[in-house]
C-alpha cells in the first residue's frame, strides 16, 4: 500500500498560473518497501 509522505500545493502567493493553466499538486508516496514516488495531478 502506498502512503503519503509529503504534499506540497506549490502555491508561494507570489506567482500567478499561466492563461488556462489548472493548479497542480505534487505528492510523494512511499510504500513498505520503502520506495517512494512522486505525482503531480491537476487540482481543479
Amino acid at each position: 500500500m502506498w502512503k503519503i509522505k509529503q504534499f506540497f500545493d506549490g502555491d508561494f502567493g507570489c506567482e500567478e498560473l499561466a492563461p488556462g493553466e489548472k493548479p497542480k499538486v505534487s505528492v510523494t508516496l512511499e510504500n513498505e518497501e520503502g520506495q517512494t514516488k512522486s505525482v503531480s495531478v491537476e487540482d481543479a
